[in-house]
């Protein structure tokens, strides 16, 4: 434990960030403030009716202040009910009401948790403001649900993104706020982010609930500096960290004398050397928990709940939509075949486009597969597309060569992304040799779209059925050591249940790549869309 503990500093003044003066003129006088983001919440805002105050909230100032070097970007791992998302409301609300032409985004995974979010959080808590309020009235104003601009020019928007990031493209902000990032699929993140590149500020605030440690959100809390709220025993002098060591039986406690030890005697402490700052919150340091409703939840929940809701602390349950062991046993088919070894049968390509650029890259996989004995559908060949072949330009080349080489007879390929890449490959092989493949939440496993040859899929339904397939030895790959580079991207794959979508969905950490994984998916669906077995649509 360090001797030397990291302490609260007075927050940095809004001023700071205030732009060059635009030939607009605006009346602002009365909008006039100098402090810190806190001190101008507790002045101007409300909650539940009464002003916002920092007493028992002291760990919430160097959040809503930015005070350590790294407050640039952070990263929240918060317990349910901790004041996440009023935190990231406040923050939004003081920097566009005193930074003028200030532009901020926040996003979800889901419409409706956005629209509370705008009308819960964020329009209410304005209009209790006369200080805030008066931004939002005027012939300039924009009051809409997912757009609101201000008189001063400062701009919010409000978006929801789960599989697709689209609704936020096209837009440019000074801050991006994510909530509940566990249940937003990690490829998407990168894509939200370049609303920032235009930005002279770039400020990032993440915010949600652990799950398992595969999740998006402990991916950037292992980037972060991890700050505990560390509590020091008033009685023996030693700094507890609040996890289920200091929950006893009456009251919370010492982990070294068991006597009983107080939040409000805590402080920040860096754990980790990271990029970004990081703040746990659990409901152990809140005023508004008491430590028997703590223990009741540890009676009512079960262990994984507990950990996420009440201590904001991942639990593996060591679920894995499969295993190492099952996948060799599936590596029967042999080396990896070629040309002539397949001649006489349609051959069906899978292709996962990425880019091969980033902290984390994702590169373009291709995947050969054929129903060499029916039912059983095996992969024979599989080709990543790393160093100079990640070049996209030189992949259309080198995807036709494999094309003609097989002799493919169907292409699957992943729309999105992808989509411009698709184009040269229809216009090349024509719109009925190459199908594209689209992630969406729906009630029915697959729905084709004929005018464009395209075909939705609910993504946790058709990897739940090839995994499945997998597992029941009705698909092959080639000999394990020459699939192991691929297999690898399986076994990056975890499952957890979301709330937001009232199901299993499927998950990997953005520095493990799943590419390989969906490259062999389409291949397989590319196979049974030719022979007409996929439900629901012939």
């Amino acid at each position: 434990m360090p001797t030397e503990l990291n302490t609260y500093q007075p927050g940095r003044l809004l001023e700071d960030l205030l732009p060059p003066p635009d030939p607009i003129k605006i009346d602002l006088s009365a909008n006039t403030f100098r402090g810190s983001v806190s001190e101008f919440v507790e002045k101007h805002m409300l909650i539940d009716g009464k002003p916002f105050s920092f007493a028992r909230r002291e760990y919430l100032k160097p959040i809503y202040d930015e005070t350590y070097p790294k407050a640039q970007r952070t990263i929240l791992k918060c317990a349910r009910q901790t004041e996440k998302s009023t935190s990231l409301a406040m923050k939004q609300l003081a920097y566009c009401t005193l930074v003028p032409w200030f532009k901020t985004l926040y996003v979800s995974p889901s419409q409706m948790q956005t629209r509370q979010f705008s009308s819960d959080r964020v329009r209410a808590n304005a209009e209790r403001s006369p200080f805030v309020h008066r931004l939002f009235e005027g012939k300039t104003v924009s009051d809409q649900v997912f757009d609101k601009k201000l008189l001063n020019g400062s701009s919010m928007y409000f978006r929801y993104a789960f599989l697709h990031p689209d609704r936020c493209r096209g837009i440019t902000a000074d801050m991006l706020c994510v909530d509940e990032i566990q249940d937003i699929m990690t490829d998407n993140i990168p894509v939200i982010r370049e609303c920032l590149s235009h930005s002279m500020h770039k400020l990032e605030l993440y915010s949600g609930t652990p799950k398992t440690s595969s999740n998006s959100i402990e991916f950037y809390w292992n980037k972060s500096t991890q700050n505990e709220w560390m509590v020091k025993c008033r009685h023996c002098g030693n700094w507890n960290m609040l996890d289920i060591s200091v929950i006893l039986d009456k009251y919370m406690g010492c982990i070294r004398c068991q006597k009983p030890i107080y939040a409000i005697d805590g402080q920040w402490v860096t754990t980790h050397d990271g990029d970004w700052e990081g703040f746990r919150v659990s409901q152990l340091m809140v005023p508004w928990v008491s430590f028997s409703e703590v223990k009741q939840k540890q009676k009512d929940y079960s262990t994984a709940k507990f950990h996420n809701e009440v201590l904001g602390i991942p639990y593996d349950s060591g679920v894995k939509p499969i295993t190492e062991a099952q996948l060799r046993t599936v590596c029967t088919a042999g080396p990896i075949k070629l040309p002539d070894q397949v001649r006489g049968f349609p051959v069906f390509a899978g292709i996962d486009w990425g880019s091969g650029e980033g902290e984390t890259p994702s590169y373009t996989v291709l995947s050969l597969g054929a129903f060499f004995k029916q039912p059983v559908f095996t992969i024979f060949y599989c080709k990543r597309f790393t160093g100079p072949d990640a070049d996209l330009l030189k992949q259309i080349g080198i995807l036709g060569q494999h094309f003609g080489m097989y002799q493919v007879t169907l292409a699957g390929a992943d729309w999105g992304y992808g989509h411009y890449q698709n184009m040269q490959l229809r216009d090349a092989w024509g719109l009925d040799h190459v199908a594209e493949f689209e992630y969406v939440s729906q009630n029915i496993p697959v729905k084709f779209e004929a005018s464009n040859f395209r075909f939705k899929l609910d993504r946790t339904t058709v990897m739940s059925n090839f995994f499945h397939e997998i597992i029941n030895k009705k698909i092959e790959f080639f000999d394990w050591e020459q699939f192991k580079t691929f297999g690898i991207d399986f076994l990056n794959i975890d499952c957890e249940y979301s709330e937001n979508r009232n199901k299993m969905t499927y998950l990997h950490m953005p520095d493990k790549p799943d590419d390989s994984f969906h490259s062999c998916l389409y291949a397989w669906l590319s196979g049974n869309a030719y022979y007409k077995k996929l439900p629901g649509v012939y």
